[in-house]
């Protein structure tokens, strides 16, 4: 099963496999601060929560609001993002959708990249972005078909095709290793290993599991 979240209705709907509609998927790093997302038994009633004054102020809110929004003008209508699409106390659920999330990626239509430091006095082009030196964005930048990168005001500026030479340079990743226009395995694994080099995540051992679906 598949859990989605409706744009329109900000509830969690679930699908078989075989029955999942059109989806777009939300980039892990989407927050300034971790705290400030969706967590635990919060996310497996997120419509319910929408209702709460106190969660209506929270970071997390307007911001996956305002993916909601933007997943919409992109003509869709479900968005699968892991601060609400997981429960993260529930180990076996963590554990399918960790092992699952080069696929989930992949069979995405559209993935949303959100850089929040960009631009700032501190981070003038967006290669300069922290998404670059994180583990689990590097599945986002090569699992989906599209990857439409947004600033921090929220200001469109580009898909992968149009930002390749900027991205090749930053990550090492030939163009034609960008958003599936080729499959990874037509590379060495060293060489899939090596893309990996300067990334870090908030949990040392997930740098395993972000080489997921690179790897094989």
């Amino acid at each position: 099963m598949i859990p989605l979240l409706n744009a329109e209705s900000l509830t969690l709907q679930q699908f078989k496999d075989e029955a999942c509609p059109p989806y777009a998927i939300l980039s892990h790093r989407w927050a300034e601060d971790p705290s400030n997302e969706v967590v635990d038994d919060d996310m497996a009633k997120f419509e319910d929560i929408r209702r709460s004054s106190v969660w209506k102020k929270a970071k997390s809110t307007a911001k996956i609001v305002a993916a909601c929004q933007k997943v919409l003008e992109l003509g869709f209508v479900y968005l699968w993002v892991d601060t609400v699409s997981i429960k993260q106390d529930n180990l076996m659920e963590l554990s399918t959708a960790i092992n699952s999330m080069y696929r989930l990626y992949h069979d995405a239509e559209v993935c949303i990249v959100y850089l929040y430091d960009y631009p700032t006095s501190e981070v003038q082009t967006f290669s300069q972005s922290d998404w670059f030196t994180r583990g689990w964005t590097l599945q986002e930048l090569v699992a989906p078909d599209v990857v439409k990168f947004f600033d921090k005001h929220s200001d469109y500026m580009g898909e992968t095709g149009d930002l390749a030479a900027e991205l090749t340079h930053r990550t090492g990743i030939h163009k034609l290793f960008l958003a599936s226009t080729m499959p990874v395995n037509y590379v060495s694994i060293s060489e899939r290993m090596s893309w990996m080099a300067g990334r870090k995540t908030t949990v040392p051992e997930d740098i395993a599991y972000c080489m997921l679906g690179l790897s094989t």
